[in-house]
């Protein structure tokens, strides 16, 4: 004769608590894969801002896209594109935050060209402001 096994007492919650560890880590491992998918496809680094879009950066947080919008320059600032040879010509380049990137304000307004107009021609300023930045990243 067999004796009948009885489950002990505690054999509920451990099937409880192996379903939930089974779900949390199915659950881990889903979003695991959903972030190498996305970031493999380039989703959620880039977004719509105003009128132009940003890109996550690790090293500085974000930059503005390049051609996003037609008053960014090919390396994301609100600027004319700077040239190569700069000639006999000192340059000046301000780092800032929105007050220098100055939405709002027409490129030709901004504080940079003012200030190109009243040095005159034996000097270039440029405007690499970008909204939200701090010292820290304009440092980087």
């Amino acid at each position: 004769m067999v004796a009948a096994m009885t489950p002990p007492e505690d054999a509920p919650r451990r099937r409880v608590s192996f379903a939930l560890l089974s779900l949390g880590v199915s659950l881990g491992l889903s979003l695991a894969l959903a972030e190498v998918v996305a970031r493999s496809f380039g989703l959620g680094t880039t977004y719509q801002v105003g009128e132009h879009q940003i890109r996550l950066d690790p090293e500085v947080l974000y930059r503005n896209v390049p051609g996003s919008s037609p008053e960014f320059n090919r390396l994301g600032y609100r600027e004319r594109e700077l040239q190569r040879n700069k000639g006999p010509r000192r340059r000046i380049l301000f780092l800032g935050d929105s007050f220098l990137e100055a939405w709002g304000v027409p490129r030709d307004a901004t504080v940079t060209r003012a200030l190109e107009r009243r040095l005159g021609e034996g000097f270039e300023v440029y405007n690499m402001g970008v909204t939200g930045y701090g010292p820290d990243q304009g440092l980087l």
